[in-house]
């Protein structure tokens, strides 16, 4: 297998999984191999994908925001890359069913091996609301949910890691 993925995190990912299933695995483009493990989204990749002869194995977890936010003209131009690509590897059924095509597959990906309550220190005997911003723009709603639920203790979700403030558990 060839990885062609530049994303540290996720190659590492990647690699642990082939060592432990005894995978022979290359980042050299030169060297032999029959898959193409994809992770990003690049003109070189792009290119890649189009041109080669291999089976192309494409992870979309980098990708996934642009992928549910919709934008039809990124949806086209990524119907058409992954109509060339043997699987398609998403990390959430609702990405399945925007990509909507036969050779997609859902491996779930972990947030990480660290217990989330220890990772966060969220105290696991008090009340939790859940607050998921996709676009990470943090509204004043956020802070009248804050006021009212004071006895509740808030996960804020966002991929925008730039809202940091003392009430809220950043993921």
């Amino acid at each position: 297998m060839l990885l062609q993925i530049k994303n540290k995190v996720l190659l590492l990912k990647v690699i642990a999984y082939l060592e432990e299933l005894n995978i022979t695995y290359t980042t050299d483009i030169s060297d032999e191999y029959e898959y193409i493990i994809v992770g990003e989204l690049s003109r070189k990749n792009i290119s890649l994908i189009e041109k080669t002869n291999k089976k192309v194995i494409f992870i979309t977890y980098l990708i996934e925001n642009k992928i549910i936010m919709k934008n039809k003209f990124f949806l086209l131009k990524l119907n058409d890359i992954f109509s060339k690509c043997y699987k398609v590897i998403v990390s959430m059924p609702s990405i399945k069913k925007i990509i909507d095509r036969e050779n997609v597959i859902v491996i779930e990906r972990t947030i990480n091996d660290i217990n989330i309550y220890e990772r966060f220190k969220i105290n696991k005997h008090k009340k939790k609301i859940l607050i998921v911003d996709l676009e990470g723009k943090k509204s004043n709603i956020l802070e009248d949910i804050v006021n009212l639920y004071s006895k509740y203790e808030f996960i804020y979700l966002t991929h925008n890691e730039k809202i940091n403030k003392n009430n809220y558990v950043v993921v």
